[in-house]
């Protein structure tokens, strides 16, 4: 699997991880957000993480342009 910038393993189970910048920290608890990925598969881990990166990256656009009512 080529790598992922926001993929992670531990234990042979693939995480998601992604650092919440400084601008946005006031919305969250933790300077980072973690996910497992439920799965051990290396193409599986890929097709979530993808899909988990776009709503991430989403969700920050939308709270930078204050919009977090429609996340």
């Amino acid at each position: 699997m080529s790598s992922l910038p926001h993929v992670t393993t531990i234990d042979n189970h693939y995480y998601f991880r992604i650092v919440v910048t400084v601008d946005l920290l006031h919305y969250f608890p933790t300077t980072e957000i973690k996910k497992s990925l439920k799965t051990k598969e290396s193409k599986t881990a890929k097709l979530f993480a993808i899909s988990f990166e776009y709503k991430v990256l989403q969700a920050f656009s939308m709270l930078r342009t204050g919009s977090p009512s429609t996340i």
